[in-house]
């Protein structure tokens, strides 16, 4: 472990998530889309094509559609998402302060509020020598990943930047979400099929970045050893899929109606590729997907959250930080 020098500058660590609106109400929903779906890593379609769609019919209808989603879901301290990582910001500091690593942690969105900009300038201001950008995203896509680097081009030039660019097979990593299954079986017991549910692609954006699908498999065989499973015991899956385009398989949806069609009426879901819930997670998976299981004629559906602001993943985060400072 790294002790900190009395007159040693600190490293900064920045921590970035997705974003989320700053209320579950139409027009914040509404502020939220539009930057979020301008970004051409997100929608890489022709502007010409897409700008007047997006303002036009997917920004009058789609954020009334979300809000009673988001709604469902959102807590006295605002979204989830913000809340979950700002408690993992928070365990991260003490973390650090207790160890002795003279780290500065902030916490950045790519979209909304607390940008990341905002971020490299409260950083700046404590003189850091170094930042490490850590994208919350453990494996690699061009539409997440990619995104938040985009958006260092404002970075202090005396700072060296030491960018994560995927931590989906970090061993520490790996522990935490063994370890995280674990304590739920042990608490709430275990079924005889887990889903390993990831967000899903677009097949054409899959051509262009393939390590986003390679890395969800590689996750999920490793957590699948972690786990002492066989291969009948759990199922890869790709949820979130939007449009008529064909986007990485097999479906989420699918995987569980072939569940119930192979008998399994008790079925557990995680989901490796989310550090913290949100309302791909707690809405899609947990309300939408236990609905549509129920209604098939399962029996007990389980979500099993993400890993979020434990101390499991705060320890994770922070091997995964300190490989990346150990690196020449």
């Amino acid at each position: 472990m790294h002790k900190c020098l009395i007159d040693e500058p600190p490293t900064g660590i920045m921590l970035v998530n997705l974003g989320s609106p700053e209320a579950p109400t139409a027009q914040a929903i509404a502020r939220f889309l539009r930057v979020f779906l301008s970004d051409p890593r997100v929608v890489p379609l022709p502007r010409w094509l897409w700008v007047p769609i997006l303002h036009g019919k997917v920004l009058r209808q789609r954020p009334k559609q979300l809000a009673p989603l988001y709604n469902s879901i959102w807590q006295e301290r605002g979204s989830p998402l913000l809340v979950s990582s700002e408690d993992l910001q928070n365990g991260l500091q003490s973390w650090a302060q207790e160890t002795g690593n003279n780290w500065v942690v902030e916490l950045a969105m790519t979209y909304g509020q607390q940008s990341i900009a905002d971020a490299l300038r409260r950083l700046a201001k404590q003189k850091v020598r170094q930042i490490v950008v850590l994208p919350l995203y453990p494996q690699y896509s061009t539409s997440t990943t990619a995104a938040v680097f985009d958006q260092l081009k404002n970075a202090p030039a005396s700072c060296v930047l030491r960018p994560v660019h995927d931590y989906h097979d970090h061993p520490a990593y790996i522990s935490a979400l063994g370890q995280h299954i674990h304590n739920y079986w042990s608490t709430h017991g275990r079924a005889d099929k887990l889903l390993l549910s990831y967000h899903g692609l677009p097949i054409s954006m899959h051509k262009q970045c393939p390590s986003y699908y390679q890395q969800c498999l590689r996750t999920s065989e490793l957590l699948r050893a972690e786990l002492e499973l066989e291969a009948t015991q759990f199922s890869v899956c790709f949820q979130s899929r939007a449009g008529r385009r064909p986007w990485l398989q097999p479906y989420t949806d699918d995987v569980i109606k072939q569940c119930l069609k192979q008998g399994h009426r008790h079925v557990q879901i995680a989901c490796p590729g989310f550090a913290s819930d949100c309302l791909e997670t707690l809405e899609e998976v947990d309300a939408g997907y236990r609905d549509m299981f129920l209604q098939l004629g399962g029996e007990r559906w389980d979500y099993i959250p993400a890993l979020n602001a434990e101390k499991g993943h705060v320890h994770a985060l922070s091997q995964v930080i300190q490989t990346c400072l150990d690196l020449p």
